[in-house]
């Protein structure tokens, strides 16, 4: 059956009435990561009249994805922008905007005094949350106004809707189909234009009410044209971030996995949820936990893939030195082979002036946290896990990073042969289990011992 093109037509413009400035003076480079966005995200961009440079090396629809690192078509993963940013550096662009495979994920860099900084969802998520708050706020005296958001979505989010009165419906299952949910039964209400935004943690967003899932439109329109008006003023979006935290309070916000693959991996993740869930820790090394929730608690559970959903427990530690909030969220992926662990940390409101310090404090206990969590984890299933491990690329199933630290002394050992070409091959032999990009997969955990790269250790 072919679908006539005005189908197309009116979803672009639909599309393209999310936006709300008229700014448009911007450089922008764009990858669909080899995906279908060329036909949505980059369209209505161009609609809009914004000047969009493709990357021609990431342009074409390639199941393969040859030409991002890893493979991993993912605008969470800061490394898919990798072939991307060679480009835009080349053309002195002012952001890089991608999106997933099927373009209903968005991510971006962005220029800033003169480094290339990546931005995750939770990021984005506040931003975008304060832009449209910011845009719309003439008319939201007496009225009500909605936000949604989903549990693991970070709760500045939350801060910046109680200090401009908005209301926030944040507490929803992981699923974009929850957001959608909302947007329903405000449309059956005829409440449908009280809706401004619903985002999840990982990349999506929707605006406007043209469609019930996220889009990388509404985040590619509305990033696109806040640059530009920051822009004007010398600024960029990291600038407007760092005022969303001197406002509204500090907030770091990431996730981890640990992949355990097969009929043993599903036995072992079972596991770890059901030794944290009946035997839930009382602290995490220093960390006390000072609430535990138990999201399979929320009843009724109507079917088991309702069951599946709520299968989330969430831990609230004590706060410590500059944090006034730590939350820890741990649940089985329903997609891959892994558990998930999402940790945020927020704080009061800080001077711009102390903005830097608080920062890094933030990133010691973060680290801290991380670590002590992650070997209770493994603890659970019979793992003595190294410390290095942790700088290992997340994404590795176990065995893997486990594995690395067998062949780590075969690679050290290389250096004894003379033939550059020799060390060369043979590293690539005892790596090719890590699959694409294996050095940089394991590179910073190597680094961590020997103080410089595998490449510089064998002089390669």
């Amino acid at each position: 059956m072919k679908i006539d093109p005005s189908v197309d037509e009116a979803y672009t413009k639909a599309a393209a009435s999310v936006s709300l400035s008229k700014e448009r003076q911007l450089k922008i480079v764009y990858t669909p990561l080899h995906g279908c966005g060329t036909t949505s995200v980059c369209k209505v961009l161009k609609s809009l009249g914004f000047e969009v440079l493709e990357d021609s090396k990431t342009m074409n629809p390639s199941g393969r994805f040859g030409n991002i690192t890893f493979n991993i078509p993912n605008p969470e993963v800061a490394q898919s922008f990798d072939t991307a940013l060679k480009f835009a550096k080349k053309i002195d662009a002012d952001i890089i905007l991608s999106s997933d495979p099927d373009a209903d994920r968005i991510g971006i860099m962005v220029k800033h005094n003169g480094d290339w900084v990546f931005l995750n969802g939770n990021k984005i998520a506040a931003i975008l949350t304060a832009y449209v708050i910011h845009k719309r706020k003439t008319e939201l005296s007496g009225r009500t106004r909605i936000i949604a958001k989903t549990i693991v979505t970070t709760n500045l989010v939350k801060k910046i809707c109680e200090k401009n009165n908005i209301k926030l419906i944040g507490d929803l299952l992981i699923g974009f189909k929850y957001i959608a949910d909302v947007m329903n039964t405000l449309e059956k209400n005829e409440r449908i234009d009280e809706f401004l935004l619903g985002a999840e943690e990982s990349h999506g967003y929707i605006a406007g009410n043209y469609a019930r899932d996220k889009d990388a439109v509404t985040g590619a329109v509305w990033l696109s044209e806040l640059s530009a008006e920051l822009k004007k003023t010398g600024e960029t979006i990291i600038d407007y971030l760092d005022q969303i935290y001197c406002d509204h309070g500090y907030f770091k916000n990431y996730a981890t996995e640990i992949r355990l693959l097969g009929a043993s991996g599903r036995e072992k993740i079972d596991l770890i949820q059901k030794s944290l869930r009946n035997n839930h820790p009382k602290s995490f090394g220093k960390f006390k936990v000072k609430s535990f929730e138990n999201c399979l608690e929320r009843k009724p559970i109507v079917s088991e893939t309702d069951k599946s959903a709520k299968d989330i427990l969430i831990f609230h530690i004590e706060p410590i030195e500059d944090a006034e909030s730590i939350k820890v969220t741990v649940r089985p992926s329903g997609t891959e082979p892994k558990i998930k662990i999402y940790f945020e940390i927020g704080t009061s409101r800080v001077s711009k002036n102390k903005l830097a310090e608080t920062k890094q404090n933030v990133e010691r206990v973060s680290g801290e946290l991380e670590k002590e969590v992650m070997l209770i984890c493994y603890g659970i299933i019979g793992i003595d896990f190294p410390e290095r491990g942790f700088l290992l690329f997340s994404q590795l199933p176990i065995e893997d990073k486990l594995k690395y630290f067998e062949i780590e002394r075969e690679i050290e050992n290389l250096r004894n042969l003379d033939d550059k070409k020799e060390r060369n091959e043979k590293l690539s032999l005892i790596v090719s289990f890590l699959g694409s990009n294996p050095v940089q997969k394991i590179d910073e955990a190597f680094c961590a011992k020997h103080g410089i790269s595998i490449s510089e250790y064998l002089d390669l």
